[in-house]
């Protein structure tokens, strides 16, 4: 399309993009990125670096790249590749400007601003030489075979028709200019008003540039009558100052054609309203559509409301399974403990009674009169054996009933307290959870959030002083063995 190279490659590496500059008619030539395509592009220079070399005069100029040039000093790259090029024709300056409209593709797919397209149709067909008319061919090819309308509108990314719609608005003041580019004045409109000559369009930009963007076509061309036809009686009345003796008719005229204007005038500000209100019906509309997206946003969401309150339902049906097994578990603990103590019951009652027929036993032997030791003084030693003998079994008796009596204080003391813990953990384990589940399905502002900040924060304390009210002694072997309140 745009034919073979008119420069050649002097030097490639990377380079600081701080050092480059935009061209100083890119604007002129093209608009940015759309928002999301260029979203796009950041994203993927991010994410794999910058993979197209942007390319630039030895002034440092960019001629392509301005894009990712842009994106690179938004991301703070310190280097990004370049190629350096030179022109080799005779007229670099055109040349330079013809390179930076061929080589700005990725910029031509989004561009959609119809005064840009139309700049760059009117260079292209200059640069090429092209004569529109019956003969469309250029004079003289430029890198290749000779050119055509057909070339500048592929070009553009245009049909051939709506090229030369285009290139009619480049006889646009830049006032309208602007206009157009801003969307406000669309391509048929601003034809028309292109082939006015240069003192009407900026009388007409004058008189109704805040008109002019809602009018149709034959008010347009209603529009320019009318003016030429009051620029024709503002030339009749500058004559009618020179001639004394027919002013006066002439000022009687002028004030009924005035009327006429006027009538006409307070017709196009009644199609105006018209106009406006059609607007607003567009905007109703606008608005009963977001109603619409809005109750189906609100459906989707109780929809998921009741599938949380479903998952709610199976979660709570699993933790009523869970407690279930735990507290038969516990039960099981239980039996076996009170069953361990009721062991322990027996065995003291055991020995309880083991130590007192060793009393007994003593006592009938410290009992027997002299007379029955002196009888039998070869059983003397013997007895006293005897009594030492059983002295010792009761005093064992005694010092291991005294060890089962205090520990099963102690484990009937431990079960206590692990009961009451085990409680007081699984209330405010429930009760955390119901909270969770009611902050998720209700609207909570930031005055609740206090108080369940509030709340944790009285935990906390809570947790503090159960933590004060008992501090533990270490034993050597690394077992806690005393408690001091």
């Amino acid at each position: 399309m745009f034919g073979t190279k008119i420069y050649r490659v002097v030097m490639e590496g990377e380079i600081d993009p701080k050092q480059l500059k935009p061209h100083p008619k890119n604007q002129e030539y093209y608009s940015d990125l759309p928002e999301e395509k260029y979203r796009e592009l950041k994203r993927s220079i991010e994410a794999n670096g910058m993979r197209d070399p942007i390319k630039v005069l030895p002034n440092c100029t960019v001629v392509s790249g301005h894009q990712r040039l842009k994106i690179a000093l938004e991301l703070g790259l310190e280097a990004v590749p370049f190629v350096m090029v030179e022109m080799s024709s005779g007229d670099p300056e055109r040349d330079v400007e013809y390179l930076l409209i061929a080589e700005n593709d990725e910029r031509r797919q989004g561009d959609d601003d119809p005064m840009k397209k139309a700049r760059r149709a009117k260079f292209l067909k200059d640069y090429w030489g092209i004569r529109l008319g019956l003969n469309q061919h250029s004079r003289v090819g430029h890198d290749g075979p000779p050119k055509t309308l057909a070339d500048v509108a592929e070009a553009i990314g245009e049909s051939e028709r709506t090229t030369k719609r285009l290139l009619k608005l480049n006889e646009l003041i830049p006032e309208w200019q602007a206009v157009v580019s801003s969307g406000e004045l669309g391509v048929t409109l601003a034809e028309h008003i292109a082939s006015m000559p240069r003192e009407e369009q900026l009388e007409l930009f004058n008189r109704a540039k805040e008109k002019i963007v809602e009018m149709t076509l034959p008010e347009i061309r209603e529009l320019r009558k009318k003016l030429e036809e009051m620029e024709q009686k503002r030339k009749e009345l500058e004559k009618v100052c020179a001639n004394v003796r027919e002013v006066e008719s002439r000022a009687l005229r002028a004030e009924d054609e005035l009327h006429e204007a006027r009538k006409e005038l307070s017709r196009l500000q009644d199609r105006l309203g018209e106009a406006v209100e059609g607007a607003r019906r567009e905007e109703r509309e606008a608005a009963e559509e977001k109603i619409r997206e809005l109750e189906e946003k609100v459906a989707r969401l109780e929809k998921d409301v009741e599938d949380y309150r479903r998952a709610k339902e199976e979660a709570e049906a699993m933790a009523k399974e869970a407690r279930e097994k735990y507290e038969r578990a516990w039960q099981a603990v239980e039996e076996k403990l009170r069953g361990d103590i009721a062991d322990r019951d027996s065995r003291i009652k055991e020995l309880q009674e083991q130590v007192d027929e060793l009393n007994r036993k003593i006592a009938e032997l410290e009992s027997r009169p002299p007379e029955v030791i002196e009888k039998a003084p070869e059983d003397y030693e013997e007895l006293k054996q005897m009594i030492k003998t059983l002295k010792k079994e009761k005093e064992k008796a005694e010092s291991e009933l005294l060890a089962l009596t205090r520990e099963q204080i102690e484990q009937k003391d431990r079960y206590w307290v692990r009961d009451i813990v085990t409680r007081i953990a699984q209330d405010v384990g429930k009760h955390v959870t119901k909270l969770r589940y009611e902050m998720g399905r209700r609207s909570i502002d930031a005055v609740a959030y206090r108080d369940v900040m509030d709340c944790a924060d009285l935990l906390v304390k809570i947790a503090g002083e159960l933590r004060d009210m008992v501090s533990l002694r270490e034993r050597g072997d690394g077992d806690y063995v005393e408690i001091v309140v």
